[in-house]
């Protein structure tokens, strides 16, 4: 997310049948950042999430009032 690293999953559902997103647990390192990291504001933005997409395999979150958006791309092992 800033300087650290995260796994977790998620689930979404159709527009068809609501188009609900779930983000499951996730696990975080917790190395120290420079200061005002992403890291502290990421929850209070997940909280602002207004629609979501899946495009080539990564998912997309789009934040209410075009304040932005979040690109989350599967990991590599």
């Amino acid at each position: 997310v800033d300087c650290n690293r995260g796994s977790g999953t998620f689930q979404a559902a159709p527009a068809g049948s609501g188009g609900s997103l779930h983000l499951g647990p996730m696990a975080v390192t917790r190395m120290m950042c420079s200061p005002d990291p992403l890291g502290q504001r990421l929850p209070q933005d997940m909280e602002a999430v207004q629609s979501y997409r899946i495009v080539n395999g990564k998912l997309q979150l789009q934040l209410v009032g075009n304040a932005g958006s979040y690109i989350w791309a599967r990991a590599q092992p």
